[in-house]
């Protein structure tokens, strides 16, 4: 692969499913649960989907975020996701 583009955020349907896990982590993490239960999936999915081209220090290839939201600092990927 020598190319990704990443349209937008991979979030996750908002059903009742993620509205009670968004509540549970909010008793669990101090009202971070909308972060735990339904940003820091989808962080984690698109930096999957952005690793994908580059498997080794010789691979070469092209990551593009196509979404403004990308270069929000509300939306900056934490560094304790990125590895």
């Amino acid at each position: 692969m020598e190319m990704v583009v990443i349209v937008g955020f991979p979030y996750a349907f908002l059903d009742d499913y993620i509205k009670n896990k968004i509540s549970y982590f909010n008793k669990i993490f101090n009202g971070n649960g909308y972060f735990y239960a339904y940003q820091e999936p989808a962080f984690r999915k698109a930096n999957q989907a952005a690793g994908r081209p580059i498997r080794k220090l010789s691979d070469k290839g092209a990551i593009i975020f196509l979404d403004e939201r990308y270069a929000k600092s509300d939306y900056i990927f934490p560094i304790s996701l990125i590895g």
